[in-house]
């Protein structure tokens, strides 16, 4: 689903296919474990990229207000989806992880 390209000793997530209702998506699936701090800061990601969306879909801006009702969108839009990324990309190794546990405990079972 995502990947990872490693350049100048960094790590960068390539861009994914994410949408909003995605990234909200993933955030609830997972909230209860989240502290304050990040869930709040999420929630705000997730209200002004709604806003800056909603302003965007609407039509009728100036260049300047479309120009900012971009950057709002853009921003906040993007913090989410590094989230989603890597939230996802955890899950997915946390379930490989499990399923090769539950396959080392089968085999040894059928070794008893």
């Amino acid at each position: 689903m995502s990947g990872t390209i490693t350049q100048n000793n960094r790590v960068q997530e390539q861009r994914t296919q994410y949408t909003l209702e995605d990234c909200i998506y993933y955030i609830n699936l997972v909230k209860e474990i989240l502290t304050e701090e990040t869930l709040r800061r999420l929630k705000t990601d997730v209200y002004h990229a709604s806003v800056g969306r909603l302003l965007l879909e609407g039509g009728n801006l100036t260049e300047e207000q479309h120009d900012a009702a971009t950057f709002l969108y853009e921003h906040h839009f993007a913090a989410l989806k590094i989230f989603t990324t890597v939230l996802v990309r955890d899950l997915e190794a946390y379930e490989r992880e499990d399923e090769t546990i539950q396959s080392i405990q089968r085999l040894s079972l059928q070794d008893n």
